[in-house]
């Protein structure tokens, strides 16, 4: 490279170097929503990557996500009116709802961790249905969860949610704009395209913003009373955020330039210059294909050019300059992240990643100086920056997420419960159900199947909470039982593989499946019938034992994952052509025994339109094996309570209660009770 270049490689280094730290500082800083203002925290990583939706975390903007809520600092009343600016994406939706949540739609009242306990004996007429379309036990029934939503599906409008009741009012294209006024009768909702007003419900006392399972991004909100503004939230609005942007970038260039002559070796900061090019490209959903997930997008900028950065420039001074020296220096990163153990658990074990660098300006110093035992020394300096990966990684949150969601590896492990293993369990989950009670005579069964909404459910651990336990209350027959056999993480896959292998067992007269969102929203490797195939292939013994040492080292995996990652994109686990395969074998086993089915469409909160291509293939599949499809997600939205949800799908026991009552009105109007 020529001096030149070599001067102008360095300069546009220390530009991006400044720019991605000014990006990366802005994009992890907590969010500001205004004073008084409080933003739930996603409870769960791993969904919150996979409902991320199609904007970008950015430094401007306050994003909201599948599972967060932002709570605002004072209640609304009579009068006051709230204006609302949003980006919400094709598909996506945000809701202006009663209620004091911050984070998650739990009922209030609730104990924290579980939802309410339904009252002795079901409490309340058949269905858990009580009058009003509320069961008890939910935040509807204390007067809150009442809402608006603004809806970007295919019907594009805005509609009410809990009481309220909405005039038809069509939702504009593009940046969403709306001002609420609270009044006596209700809510006026106002519009680029119009005025509707909403009625049946109340939106005074505390109150939240919540998107649905798309990311939103708040450019900002106003919260106007009769005399004058009490607050306002937003984050750094679009230009600010551009002219900081740029200011950082200049400020690099002109360090840069003064910074030349001083250090000449500052051409080993060029990957550097590549840092505003890759903050352009989306990099949220490559984080989540290698499993990053607690990894912020607007670190990479900093982050991957800077990894390349940091080689060449350790390499750099162990050629220039005493190898005491190129030891200290190479030092440095891991003493910086270690400065940073308070505010970041993973610190240390990063620092230990980063500690690789002090082997490698060993390496490069012996080998440009050709040092006496150089084979030694460099294969000493390779086994030592590998140790130091390995056990840094070991220590930091990849440790987990690289060995449970490791794609074919988890993969195998549930079919091996599945298939192999076959031992019940105490709670529904790690790949199998609990253990069904045996048949009694003159007692007819329910067996009702599906994932964690039917059992299994992280926010639970009580399965009698579920709802075929509120069917079977509902029922309330003695010659009627309802078996859960319900798993967490369970799709159609899992649920033919095993009725397969006990349909005859569990001798069920009839099949209840409340199937889809594992289907439609899970990703991997591959999809879990190529997965499957995969796993019953004849093993290599040689292959098998090899990859089940390499698959024991954290470097090994997060690597395999960075393959995947460019090799494709992750594929959805149970794509709508392999869900039918799956649907018409579970039907055809029923029908060899004359089992009637009811395929239920998994409530999706608060907008059902992912699902409704899913909800299609249901009915298609029902019509042509004489059983029965209720798409419970329209159901749900029909019911307007978005109390009835912990989160995007999970139900909470007012849910569960309403589901069952559902149920329980399609089984008799088909005749089979």
């Amino acid at each position: 490279m020529s001096p030149t270049a070599a001067r102008g490689a360095g300069i546009l280094g220390v530009a991006g170097l400044l720019f991605a730290s000014w990006w990366g500082w802005a994009g992890t800083r907590p969010e500001s929503l205004g004073p008084g203002w409080a933003s739930g925290p996603p409870p769960l990583e791993l969904a919150t990557a996979a409902l991320a939706g199609p904007l970008r975390s950015v430094p401007w903007g306050v994003e909201l996500r599948g599972l967060q809520a932002a709570q605002a600092p004072e209640p609304l009343v009579v009068g006051d009116s709230v204006r609302i600016t949003a980006t919400v994406p094709d598909g996506g939706s945000l809701m202006v709802r009663a209620g004091r949540s911050g984070g998650i739609a739990a009922p209030i009242g609730a104990p924290p961790g579980r939802p309410p306990m339904p009252p002795p004996g079901g409490g309340g007429p058949p269905g858990g249905v009580h009058p009003g379309g509320r069961p008890p036990g939910g935040a509807a029934a204390q007067g809150s969860g009442d809402g608006i939503l603004f809806d970007r599906g295919p019907a594009a409008s805005v509609r009410g949610v809990g009481g309220f009741r909405c005039a038809p009012l069509a939702l504009p294209s593009g940046q969403l704009t709306a001002t609420l006024r609270v009044t006596d009768a209700g809510v006026e909702v106002t519009t680029p395209s119009g005025s509707t007003s909403c009625t049946g419900g109340r939106l005074a006392g505390p109150w939240v913003l919540r998107p649905g399972v798309e990311r939103v991004r708040v450019g900002s909100v106003e919260y106007l009373g009769p005399k004058a503004p009490r607050a306002s939230s937003g984050g750094v609005p679009f230009t600010r955020g551009m002219a900081a942007a740029a200011s950082s970038w200049l400020l690099g260039a002109a360090l840069g330039t003064a910074l030349w002559r001083r250090l000449p070796g500052l051409a080993a900061l060029a990957p550097m210059a590549l840092a505003p090019l890759v903050a352009l490209v989306p990099a949220e959903r490559w984080l989540e294909s290698v499993r990053l997930l607690s990894f912020p997008e607007a670190m990479v900028p900093l982050v991957f050019p800077g990894l390349v950065t940091l080689l060449l420039a350790v390499g750099a001074l162990a050629k220039a300059f005493p190898l005491r020296v190129a030891l200290a220096a190479s030092a440095l990163p891991s003493v910086a992240l270690l400065s940073c153990s308070l505010r970041y658990p993973d610190a240390p074990g990063w620092a230990l990643v980063a500690g690789a660098l002090v082997p490698w300006a060993g390496l490069v110093y012996a080998n440009s100086r050709h040092v006496r035992a150089v084979g030694p020394w460099s294969w000493g300096a390779l086994a030592a920056m590998g140790l130091l990966v390995e056990g840094g990684l070991r220590h930091t949150a990849v440790n987990d997420t690289w060995v449970h969601t490791s794609g074919y590896g988890r993969a195998a492990t549930e079919f091996r419960e599945l298939l192999e293993l076959k031992k019940y369990r105490d709670y529904p989950s790690d790949g199998f159900p609990v253990k069904p009670p045996e048949p009694r005579p003159g007692v007819r069964r329910i067996v009702a199947l599906g994932g964690s909404s039917t059992g299994g459910a992280y926010q639970m651990d009580d399965i009698n909470l579920f709802w075929p336990r509120a069917l079977e209350t509902a029922i309330g027959d003695p010659a009627w039982e309802v078996v859960n056999q319900g798993v967490g993480g369970w799709n159609t896959l899992h649920i033919r593989l095993y009725a397969e292998s006990q349909l005859e067992r569990l001798a069920p007269d009839i099949l209840v499946l409340y199937v889809g969102h594992n289907d439609i929203f899970s990703t991997g490797v591959a999809t879990h019938k190529a997965l499957l195939a995969q796993y019953q292939a004849p093993p290599n013994a040689v292959v098998t034992r090899t990859l089940a040492g390499l698959r024991a080292f954290r470097s090994y995996v997060g690597f395999s994952f960075l393959l995947k990652s460019w090799r494709r994109e992750a594929a959805v686990a149970v794509p709508l052509p392999d869900a039918r395969e799956n649907l018409e074998l579970i039907l055809g086993l029923a029908e060899k025994r004359n089992t009637h089915v009811l395929l239920l469409t998994e409530g999706l909160n608060p907008d059902p339109a992912p699902m409704r291509p899913y909800a299609a293939l249901l009915q298609e599949v029902a019509a042509e094996h004489g059983a029965r499809a209720l798409d419970a997600a329209e159901r749900f939205v029909e019911a307007g309570d978005p109390d009835d949800f912990l989160d995007d799908c999970h139900l909470t026991v007012q849910g569960h209660q309403r589901l069952a009552g559902w149920v329980l009105d399609d089984l008799r109007a088909a005749g089979w009770l």
